[in-house]
């Protein structure tokens, strides 16, 4: 699930912006926070692996290199924010899935 997320999240960053015309930036940054989002929300409502806290690190890492391809020096602390958001995602997504097993009677005892 990392893997086809971490594409999902690459191809948001790099295809977004090459069909994104010159007065498109607001839109474009918002809908790949949106797309962050709901891609980490779901990994984090997935199985119970570990690793999927290393995702936020992974979706600001691999924003770096559009900046030198798509965006100007400023753009650099979008990694931040894509970093958060991702977090966010990951966090709320595992505390769904915890509140739903729980719900289930299927927590951790």
């Amino acid at each position: 699930m990392e893997g086809l997320a971490a594409v999902a999240q690459v191809l948001l960053y790099y295809l977004l912006p090459a069909f994104a015309g010159p007065t498109d930036g607001i839109a474009m940054v918002l809908l790949i926070l949106l797309g962050t989002l709901v891609l980490s929300g779901a990994l984090g409502m997935g199985s119970g692996k570990k690793g999927k806290f290393l995702y936020p690190v992974l979706a600001a890492v691999l924003f770096l290199p559009s900046v030198l391809i798509y965006y100007n020096e400023s753009a650099w602390v979008h990694s931040l924010w894509y970093f958060a958001v991702s977090a966010f995602g990951v966090g709320a997504g595992s505390l769904i899935r915890y509140l739903f097993l729980a719900l289930q009677g299927k927590g951790k005892k």
